[in-house]
C-alpha cells in the first residue's frame, strides 16, 4: 500500500505485531467471559436453549448492521446458500454441545477440550480436502492427548475424596462428551467453510450460520422448555453472554483484515488460559496443579500446531 493510500484509508492499515496480539488476546478474554456468563445464567435458571437462542439472535443482528453499513450484497447462489445452511446446522450442534458442556463441568475444562477442534480440523482437512499434515504436526497430536488426560485427571491424582466423587460422576463425563462433540463439529465447520465458502464474505456467511442456529433454537422450544433466568444474576449472565459473544465475534471480523491472522492467530489460544483465571475468580472453580500443567501442555501444543500450519500456508520466498 502506498503512503497516499495509507493516509486516505487509515482503516486499511495493519496493526503492529504487538498491537494485533493485544487485540486478539482481548477478544479471547471476551470469548472466555461469554462462557463464564453462560455458567451464571445456567446456575440461575436458564437452560442451553435460551443461551443459544439469545446468542444467535444477538450476533445475527450485529452482523446484519455491519453488512448494511458496509453495503455488502446479501445475495448467495442457490448451491452456496444450501451449503451455508448445512454448515449452519453444524454450528447449531457445536453451540448446543459447548453450552451443554459448560453447564455440566468446570468451564475451563469444557473450553480446554473444545480447543482440540484444531486437531479435528487438521484430520478432517486431510480426509476431505486431501491436505496431509506435516510429520511435525502429527507428532504433536499425542502431546495434546497427554496434556488433556492430565487436565481431566481421571485417576484423581492429588484430589480429595469429594473431588474424586465429582470425577467419577457420569454427569462429568457427559460434559466431557459434549465438549468433544463440539470440537468435532467445529472442526468440520472450519473444513467445509474452507472448501465451500471461501469466496463468500465472512460476515455474510456467518450471518447465515447464526440465522440457521437461531431458527433451530427457536424450533427446539416446541420439544424442550425454554427456561429463562429466575433472578437478576441469571439475566445478567444471559445478557452478558450475548453482548460478549456478539461484540467479540463482530469485532474479530471487522478487524481481521488488519490483524495479520496467519502470523498472529495463535494469540486466540489465550482463551483457555483466560477461562481458567476467570472461572477461579468469578465462579470459584479451581483446578489442581496437575490439571493446570495439563492445560498448559494442551495450549502450548495447539499453539505449536497453529504455528507450523501458518508457516506452511505462507507463500515461498523468492
Amino acid at each position: 500500500m502506498s503512503l497516499t493510500e495509507k493516509v486516505n484509508n487509515p482503516l486499511k492499515q495493519a496493526f503492529s505485531r504487538w498491537g494485533a496480539i493485544a487485540i486478539l488476546c482481548t477478544l479471547a478474554v471476551a470469548f472466555a467471559g461469554n462462557h463464564i456468563a453462560a455458567r451464571f445464567a445456567f446456575d440461575n435458571g436458564a437452560n442451553v436453549t435460551a443461551a443459544v437462542l439469545f446468542r444467535s439472535i444477538g450476533t445475527a443482528l450485529a452482523l446484519l448492521v455491519i453488512l448494511k453499513l458496509a453495503k455488502i450484497s446479501m445475495y448467495l447462489p442457490r448451491v452456496t446458500f444450501s451449503r451455508a445452511i448445512f454448515i449452519g446446522l453444524l454450528v447449531a450442534i457445536q453451540s448446543f454441545c459447548i453450552y451443554s458442556a459448560v453447564a455440566k463441568i468446570p468451564v475451563a475444562l469444557a473450553l480446554l477440550i473444545f480447543n482440540i477442534f484444531s486437531l479435528f480440523y487438521t484430520l478432517l482437512h486431510w480426509l476431505i480436502n486431501g491436505v496431509r499434515p506435516s510429520n511435525k504436526t502429527l507428532a504433536i497430536f499425542p502431546v495434546v492427548l497427554i496434556g488433556l488426560s492430565l487436565a481431566l485427571n481421571p485417576f484423581g491424582w492429588g484430589q480429595n475424596a469429594n473431588n474424586l466423587r465429582i470425577i467419577n460422576d457420569p454427569y462429568f463425563w457427559q460434559g466431557v462428551t459434549y465438549a468433544s462433540l463440539a470440537a468435532l463439529a467445529f472442526g468440520l465447520v472450519l473444513t467445509l467453510t474452507e472448501r465451500w465458502m471461501t469466496a463468500v464474505d465472512a460476515r455474510l456467511r456467518t450471518l447465515v450460520f447464526m440465522i440457521v442456529v437461531g431458527i433451530l433454537a427457536g424450533a427446539s422450544t416446541m420439544f424442550v422448555d425454554l427456561r429463562i433466568p429466575q433472578n437478576a444474576v441469571g439475566w445478567a449472565g444471559l445478557i452478558g453472554l450475548t453482548i460478549l459473544y456478539g461484540t467479540a465475534f463482530s469485532s474479530l471480523f471487522i478487524l481481521m483484515p488488519r490483524l495479520n491472522m496467519p502470523q498472529n492467530s495463535a494469540a486466540m489460544n489465550f482463551e483457555p488460559i483466560a477461562t481458567i483465571a476467570l472461572a477461579w475468580a468469578l465462579l470459584g472453580q479451581k483446578l489442581q496443579s496437575i490439571q493446570l500443567l495439563g492445560a498448559l501442555i494442551v495450549v502450548g501444543a495447539i499453539v505449536a500446531i497453529g504455528t507450523i500450519n501458518s508457516k506452511r500456508a505462507l507463500p515461498a520466498k523468492k
